[in-house]
């Protein structure tokens, strides 16, 4: 049986106004900040696709909180703390619509989104601990300290889709979207590697490279060959990861299929133009990435009749 959303919450004619402006302000956040996934969202149908606006704003401003290069190590533990408290005091103990949209007109979509489509609170602890993973951790001894990284920032991303789009068999669909989190999650380290590692944060394991650390200027100061070596073994698994979650588009309402499709085709074309430029990548640290053009065409060959209605 497929999972979907609960009815809609009763609500008056002024609250319904607000959650709507609410969400059209995700909506523009999300097209302003997610050019790439926006269009993508947009192949869903106008209730997962608001949905889905709310959770990259909720994503979007955590992010901006651990990014932040004005702010101090303790001043974005202490931000993080308060955006998951505040989370969770709105979600249990919601004040009033007016008052959610006076304190970021962002809170009364996520809010609404998290109780209509019951998003487990678990998903965005789990994602604020992985932000603060990135303040605190910056090199891994082993892939299995890794990949806790890659399921707090990515897999759980994937696991809050899910239940935007509906699923059927519980296990598999969720493990599935684990698996394509972490693929997703390596895309994005090889192809960073360089910009991180000059920022001082290195996310390839040191037992890929045969020694128990390895930090990000002992990454830079290795030859070609050597960091070769990693890097390919990185690859290897996110290939893997790839493979292994391949199903996970039929596990999910059909409704929903051309939205994970452009997302995954994406991550898959990345990662495919990474392999081929891998020189260009380690050798001359260019920056690889989609040419928007080809980002474009993968959204309009999964487009339908009302894509362009706004």
């Amino acid at each position: 049986m497929m999972r979907q959303a609960s009815p809609p919450i009763s609500l008056t004619r002024i609250e319904r106004k607000l959650i709507r402006r609410s969400y059209q302000h995700c909506q523009q956040l999300t097209k302003r900040c997610a050019a790439n996934f926006y269009y993508g969202m947009r192949l869903l149908n106008k209730a997962q696709a608001s949905a889905m606006y709310s959770m990259y704003a909720w994503m979007r401003l955590a992010d901006d909180i651990a990014d932040h290069p004005e702010l101090s190590y303790n001043q974005k533990i202490e931000y993080l703390a308060t955006l998951k408290k505040d989370t969770l005091r709105y979600v249990y103990h919601p004040p009033s619509w007016e008052t959610l949209f006076e304190q970021d007109p962002l809170w009364p979509a996520v809010v609404t989104t998290i109780q209509q489509y019951a998003i487990p609170l678990s998903y965005f602890e789990d994602l604020l601990q992985g932000l603060l993973m990135d303040q605190e951790k910056h090199h891994y001894a082993s892939f299995v300290e890794l990949e806790e990284y890659c399921y707090r920032v990515a897999s759980v991303v994937g696991l809050i889709c899910l239940e935007i789009w509906g699923y059927r068999d519980d296990k598999t669909a969720k493990q599935l979207a684990i698996w394509q989190g972490i693929a997703f999650q390596l895309t994005n380290i090889i192809r960073d590697i360089f910009v991180d590692a000059q920022m001082g944060r290195l996310y390839l394991p040191a037992e890929d490279f045969n020694c128990e650390s390895l930090t990000a200027e002992q990454f830079l100061q290795l030859d070609y060959e050597q960091q070769c070596e990693g890097v390919e073994i990185i690859i290897e698994r996110a290939l893997s990861y790839f493979r292994k979650s391949a199903r996970l588009e039929r596990c999910i309402s059909p409704t929903s299929r051309k939205c994970l499709r452009v997302m995954s085709t994406i991550y898959q074309s990345l990662l495919a133009k990474l392999i081929k430029n891998k020189q260009k990548l380690l050798k001359h640290q260019k920056h690889i990435q989609v040419h928007p053009l080809a980002k474009l065409w993968i959204v309009l060959s999964q487009k339908n009749d009302s894509y362009w209605d706004e």
